[in-house]
């Protein structure tokens, strides 16, 4: 599942973009955001700018920003009982977690 802080519009233009077959929620109160600790603040630096420079050099672009430019993301996987497996706080808009640790979690979720 994936949770957004934008509308139901926006929910529904991400699914259809990016072809989403999993449950996308919106919380634009971003309470779950609240909840899972994930940071608010400007998440540009020179590192995410160079980073976004060499993606659109590869010909890559991100789309218009859509619900809170200023939260950052973040990366949870819960077990069914709600305990908390994993846990990243991305620190800026080019940190996302590393999949290996997300897979490990899923693997000993089972």
């Amino acid at each position: 599942m994936a949770i957004g802080n934008g509308n139901a519009a926006m929910a529904k233009s991400f699914i259809a973009e990016f072809g989403v077959t999993f449950p996308v929620y919106t919380d634009s109160n971003r309470i779950a955001y609240d909840a899972a600790n994930l940071k608010t603040g400007f998440g540009i630096n020179f590192s995410v700018a160079k980073r976004a420079a060499a993606l659109v050099k590869q010909g890559l672009r991100q789309g218009a920003t859509q619900g809170s430019a200023w939260q950052q993301g973040g990366t949870l996987v819960l077990a069914a009982d709600g305990r908390v497996l994993y846990h990243h706080v991305d620190q800026d808009a080019a940190d996302h977690a590393p999949l290996e640790p997300i897979f490990d979690a899923i693997r000993g979720a089972r």
